[in-house]
């Protein structure tokens, strides 16, 4: 359901092939089992005199209450009859996405729906709010897997805030979680705080993001769980020409050092702090805890799509 949200979502309010704010897509090389995101969304520049009021003024007229279906000659989004969309946004049906490498993704065919993701205007003062709702109808009941907002204020230049509030599911297990987004014409921070419900599990994450030649990933990752903390810090520098990868995380464990992680394209390595004996065990729990890095700064990347394509 996620894969397909994330990968339709650029595909929202598209008028003659083109979204109303641009998105670039960065497309990284495959890590093997590391989870970075295969395509990082970046949002376009906005123009100062740009609007930043939602409802009318940044749906597109006659989307309003309108149910979006995909069209497979048009291979976009089209309004329908359908009824259900909410009166203060646009509902458009999640499908499922073809499987394979190529970009962009579209969705399978036959068509086979897995649920919808409705839009909606939740603004309140000067901010826009928009509220996004991700519902699965595929099993024998409902079942909402994200409902979270983007906020931001009006743009200034080419720098922008936004930030994201709400939960994500799998069903099964529940993430709270809240983020900060700064972003430049080639740089992005972001700031995350995210709690397992039910479970003494907090998780905080920094992370700078900034594309020129190459691009820079530098993580800053803390999850604390049964009163200890451990924290991994560290950068990854991927060369999309040359398509090379690497770097290296110093993980502590209560602010002692741990180990070190060495990332590359053909896999990793780990090296124990002086005083340290690694198992398997442990190497385990070491790449767990940097894929969860890259894990984490994926999703607030993909849940911020419908806001990028918003202008929010």
């Amino acid at each position: 359901m996620f894969r397909s949200f994330t990968f339709l979502a650029p595909y929202f309010f598209r008028t003659d092939s083109t979204p109303i704010i641009p998105v670039r897509a960065l497309v990284l090389p495959p890590l093997q089992r590391w989870s970075l995101p295969r395509t990082v969304p970046l949002p376009a520049p906005r123009s100062q005199g740009m609007s930043h009021g939602l409802g009318a003024a940044r749906f597109p007229p006659g989307t309003l209450g309108k149910t979006f279906v995909w069209d497979t000659t048009a291979k976009g989004y089209v309004a329908s009859t359908d009824p259900g969309a909410p009166a203060n946004g646009a509902r458009f049906v999640v499908y499922l996405t073809a499987q394979g490498p190529l970009l962009p993704v579209q969705p399978s065919l036959p068509l086979t729906p897995l649920g919808y993701v409705d839009l909606t205007d939740r603004s309140t003062g000067g901010n826009a709010v928009v509220g996004i709702t991700l519902v699965g109808t595929a099993g024998a009941t409902t079942a909402t897997y994200a409902d979270y907002t983007l906020a931001g204020p009006p743009p200034g230049g080419v720098e922008f805030t936004e930030s994201l509030a709400g939960y994500v599911t799998d069903g099964l297990t529940r993430l709270d979680l809240t983020s900060a987004f700064t972003s430049t014409l080639s740089a992005l921070t972001t700031h995350t705080t995210a709690d397992v419900a039910g479970q003494d599990v907090h998780v905080v994450e920094t992370v700078s993001f900034a594309a020129a030649a190459a691009v820079e990933l530098s993580p800053d990752f803390s999850l604390t769980s049964a009163g200890e903390t451990v924290r991994a810090m560290g950068s990854f520098v991927v060369d999309t020409v040359a398509q090379t990868a690497g770097g290296s995380f110093a993980v502590t464990v209560n602010g002692r050092p741990f180990a070190t992680v060495t990332l590359g394209l053909h896999g990793a390595g780990y090296a124990a702090a002086p005083g340290v004996t690694l198992d398997a065990a442990d190497e385990e729990a070491l790449a767990a805890l940097v894929s969860g890095s890259f894990g984490l700064f994926g999703l607030v990347l993909s849940l911020t799509l419908p806001g990028l394509v918003l202008g929010v």
